[in-house]
């Protein structure tokens, strides 16, 4: 056996093969595309760092109100 068969063996073994039913499956754990779809159409979410930098600001205004047209600037 030479070194390019045994590696078409194991990538046979390592990679089962793509069935049609699979593929009709939106469900299915290798199909990327539905999660990215439903993702898509789910409404912006609010992360801890945006929620972060607003506190920032909202504190950064309350405590220096001349810095105003600075901030603003930079937003």
């Amino acid at each position: 056996m030479t070194d390019e068969e045994r590696l078409a063996e194991l990538l046979r073994r390592a990679v089962p093969p793509v069935s049609s039913d699979a593929l009709d499956d939106a469900r299915a754990p290798h199909l990327l595309w539905p999660r990215i779809a439903h993702r898509l159409e789910a409404p912006p979410r609010w992360s801890p760092l945006d929620l972060a930098l607003a506190a920032a600001v909202a504190i950064a205004l309350i405590l220096f109100p001349q810095a105003l047209w600075l901030i603003a600037y930079h937003l």
